[in-house]
């Protein structure tokens, strides 16, 4: 999943859109994600940006300069491109041509509460996450590539000429496995910090410290990582007792329980996004 939150904002007042760009911001990394607001202060470069970013969220404004918002929000969806949008005027009622025909996912507030509107509508989008099939999507295309990228740290532990040599000794000895791939490369950076203590001060100790670190993070990758991917690829959703789905891991498989929650899905975004960023570190540090 993209950890990015993109929102496009259509303003041109920038004053306004920065009073409240903090508190969105702040709601979307309790929630796992990076917040990003492309502030535009008319409708120039608009549909490029459509086209060229990945963007979650439109907000425009009805009283701008130039073209209004109405006929902005006309051509984003004659693009057809089919974001929601928030769309604020100082009342919050329809203009025309939308007054007898509102277009589809079009929120009409007033610029006083459109704050808040925007908050709601991330936290339904939130929370549309934790529904089942959009978990076992997202779950699932983000162990796909921490799996490369273990992979590649994997093969970034040898020198330029054996990397090559591993990775087809993985494919030829059928080393498929995600967690087989994790305790080998565990082993390896275990031995790695081995011999750096053997080697005492210096730059060997700054690597210790970050390699330690990394070896830290990378324990908790059969759980976090494979153990949720195993339940979301493998296992049938059910109902607890209180009315929630529950994804329950069995023998064959191995697994961690889930219970789709929107704080269990908020901590395993975390979970994903820490593992990524921890691979990409070791990576630098076996360059």
């Amino acid at each position: 999943m993209n950890p990015n939150f993109t929102i496009l904002w259509v303003d041109d007042t920038k004053t306004f859109v920065d009073s409240v760009r903090d508190p969105i911001v702040d709601l979307l990394k309790e929630k796992g994600f990076t917040g990003h607001i492309e502030w535009h202060k008319d409708e120039k470069g608009v549909l490029e940006s459509l086209k060229t970013s990945e963007v979650d969220l439109i907000v425009i404004d009805y009283n701008l300069p130039k073209k209004k918002g109405d006929e902005i929000i006309e051509e984003i969806r004659a693009k057809n491109c089919y974001q929601d949008i928030i769309f604020y005027s100082q009342d919050g009622r329809p203009v025309e041509p939308f007054k007898q025909n509102p277009p589809d996912g079009v929120f009409f507030v007033s610029r006083d509460d459109a704050r808040d509107i925007i908050k709601r509508i991330i936290g339904l989008r939130m929370r549309r996450l934790a529904d089942p099939v959009f978990f076992r999507g997202w779950v699932v295309a983000d162990a796909i590539e921490l799996e490369y990228l273990l992979e590649a740290v994997l093969c970034k532990c040898f020198p330029d000429k054996q990397a090559a040599r591993v990775k087809r000794f993985l494919e030829q000895n059928r080393v498929y496995d995600f967690g087989q791939k994790h305790k080998i490369l565990s082993g390896i950076i275990h031995d790695a910090i081995a011999e750096l203590r053997v080697e005492g001060g210096g730059p060997a100790a700054e690597k210790l410290k970050a390699l330690s670190a990394c070896k830290k993070v990378l324990d908790g990758f059969p759980e976090e990582v494979i153990g949720v991917r195993n339940t979301a690829a493998h296992q049938r959703s059910e109902r607890t007792e209180e009315g929630l789905r529950k994804i329950r891991p069995r023998a064959k498989h191995g697994g961690t329980e889930v219970v789709l929650t929107d704080a269990q899905c908020v901590k395993i975004r975390i979970n994903l996004q820490a593992h990524k960023q921890n691979l990409h570190t070791l990576l630098s540090l076996l360059a």
